[in-house]
């Protein structure tokens, strides 16, 4: 099965959806391991409540697409988020497949590896974390490269956060 990653956020009541997100996500597929989560300031939207942020590995037999529309709108559907003209809206939670195995997937609804691997620190450190020789498919890059290039990288841990998911991923 590929290696697969997730990237989490939230900034309404991320103490309480991250951890029901991966709650729902464990009836789905088995997670393998977690990152560090960290707060970060909201982008574009400098009025909004801190994002909570960070990156889980999962192993699924389900395609890609399966995968984005069956499984993670479906709990972000029903922890609450309502997707609005806003891409910036404030959220309770929001699942996006970073990478998925060596794939490549360009579609009107579905990009794989994630453009935003390139550019957003709360993404890219958390998976250099949980995945310190990864290479993203369509570049080769490794993740590493990408994050020595980033500069201004504002991120406090949420460790109590970080704690609650490695422990509901410890009790299977």
């Amino acid at each position: 099965m590929p290696e697969v990653y997730i990237g989490v956020g939230s900034n309404i009541n991320p103490e309480k959806n991250i951890p029901s997100a991966l709650g729902l996500l464990k009836k789905e597929t088995e997670i393998c391991s977690t990152s560090t989560f960290y707060y970060t300031k909201a982008l574009n939207n400098k009025d909004q409540a801190d994002y909570c942020n960070g990156v889980w590995k999962i192993s699924t037999s389900l395609p890609a697409y399966d995968l984005k529309f069956y499984v993670l709108r479906e709990i972000e559907s029903t922890l609450g988020r309502s997707r609005s003209k806003d891409p910036y809206a404030s959220r309770p939670i929001d699942l996006d497949i970073l990478l998925y195995g060596k794939e490549i997937i360009n579609t009107d609804d579905l990009t794989i590896p994630d453009p935003d691997i390139y550019t957003r620190p709360f993404i890219s450190i958390p998976l250099l974390e949980i995945a310190p020789d990864l290479m993203i498919p369509d570049t080769g890059e490794k993740v590493e490269t990408i994050v020595i290039r980033m500069k201004d990288v504002q991120m406090k841990p949420a460790h109590r956060i970080t704690n609650k998911i490695k422990k509901g991923i410890k009790n299977g």
